[in-house]
Formats: C-alpha cells, structure tokens, sequence
C-alpha cells in the first residue's frame, strides 16, 4: 500500500525548524533553539532509518523499541533549558531513569503485545505532561505577550506533537486488523496534527 502524501509532508514538517534555525539563529542559536534543531535533525533521520528498515526486512515495527526512548530523553533535554534548576535537574535524572524502565519492560515482556498499548502511551504521556508543565511554569511567571515568546509556541507545538502519539497506537493496534480504514484516518488526522505541531515550533 502506498504511503499517503499527506505522512510524507508530516515527515517533511519535521524539518522546518531546522530550516528556520539556520536561517534565523545562525551561529548564535540559542541553546533551545539548539538542541531543538538537534532532535529534529534525529526525527528526520530516524524517519530515514525507518523507511530503509521496511523496505528491506519488511518489518520496521521494531525500531521504536529503541527510538521513542531516544526521542522522549531528547524532548526533555529541550525543556529543561526554560525549567528552573530543581526542576532542570529532575528533567535531566528522568532520561536515564525512563531508559531503564524501557528496557526493563522490553526484556520481561512481549513487546509485540505492550509496547503499542501501554510503553508507547505512557513515554508520550510523560512527554506530554513535561511540555506542559514548562508551558504553564513559563507562562505564570512572565509578564510579556505569550504571542512573542519563543518557549511558548515551542512547548505548544510538542505538546501538540505528543498528544497524538498517545492514543493513535493503541487504535492502530486494536483495529488494524478489522478496520483498516479507521486506522488510516487516525494515521492523517495525526499527519495533520504533526504539521501543526512543527508550524507552532518553527514560528
């Protein structure tokens, strides 16, 4: 089955503030700005990877075992730039912590059984949970237009990012095989979500 067009432009999205890092920031990006372009640079590759993976073994199911964690830890990293320094250390402990329980739950379970129903959802709860609580912390602290700030539309768009990715595997696993076409609506409407997503954090 061809993959829709509109998945190929959400993958594309990815890479516009890449893009808009190098045009604006330069040399001198700020250290979000930073390590944001860093993950997406990492999103697009994974997506890479990903592509190449199915093509060749037919099975690509397998790389978000090892990739989702990369991608939450990474999330993390970007927000613990705008969170105070308690909770920037709480961030930063959180990685290796939530690496582990991966792991854990990878070798002590059926991953082919939980990680889309329950690994999945939570890593992007936790994800969402953490855009939002830098969104809200940023926000009761300061005084100037949200509309200006740069954190703002930055947590805006992973939050918009992550909370797409927490409910579409579970509905992807539990109706892939009776309806299909269920599952490729969710898939777009969670294409089209993404592109918002990158919008928010690109401007």
């Amino acid at each position: 089955m061809a993959i829709p067009l509109l998945l190929h432009v959400a993958s594309a999205s990815q890479a516009l503030p890449i893009v808009a890092a190098a045009l604006v920031g330069g040399r001198h990006l700020p250290v979000p700005h930073r390590r944001l372009a860093i993950w997406c640079c990492l999103l697009v590759l994974l997506d890479v990877v990903d592509l190449i993976v199915g093509a060749s073994t037919g099975n690509n199911r397998w790389t978000g075992y090892l990739t989702l964690p990369v991608e939450i830890g990474m999330t993390l990293w970007i927000l613990s730039s705008w969170q105070s320094p308690r909770w920037e250390r709480a961030y930063m402990l959180a990685v290796p912590a939530i690496g582990a329980c991966v792991a854990i739950m990878l070798l002590l379970t059926d991953p082919l059984r939980t990680f889309d129903v329950w690994v999945s959802p939570f890593l992007a709860l936790l994800a969402l949970a953490a855009s939002l609580h830098t969104l809200v912390m940023r926000a009761l602290l300061s005084t100037a237009a949200l509309g200006r700030l740069d954190w703002f539309w930055i947590c805006l768009g992973m939050a918009i990012f992550w909370v797409v990715q927490i409910s579409s595997p579970v509905f992807a696993f539990a109706f892939m095989r009776t309806h299909q076409d269920w599952v490729r609506l969710i898939l777009l409407f969670r294409a089209g979500l993404m592109i918002l997503g990158f919008l928010c954090m690109t401007w």
